[in-house]
């Protein structure tokens, strides 16, 4: 998770992260949050109304690089969506 949050700050992403219990996070902002289990990395991108439930995105641990690109153009998206029920 090390390696991602120093992707994202080449991104220009500035991330708190957390380790502890098999799990780490990095706290982008309050609707970004990457969760990594040193298998993958895994963020919410949206929420489906339909089934009531969130959907998440992943990507490899082993690609910290292209993760944060990803991380970076979903926080891009959420900067500019309108905010709507915290869920």
């Amino acid at each position: 998770m090390r390696a991602l949050g120093q992707a994202l700050k080449r991104e220009g992403i500035t991330a708190e992260v957390y380790a502890g219990y098999e799990l780490a996070c990095a706290f982008i902002d309050t609707n970004l949050i990457v969760r990594c289990d040193g298998h993958r990395s895994w963020w919410r991108t949206m929420w489906n109304d339909r089934n009531h439930r969130a959907i998440y995105a992943w990507h490899p641990a082993i690609d910290p690089l292209r993760a944060a690109r990803r991380v970076a153009r979903q926080y891009a998206l959420a900067r500019i969506r309108p905010r709507g029920r915290v869920r």
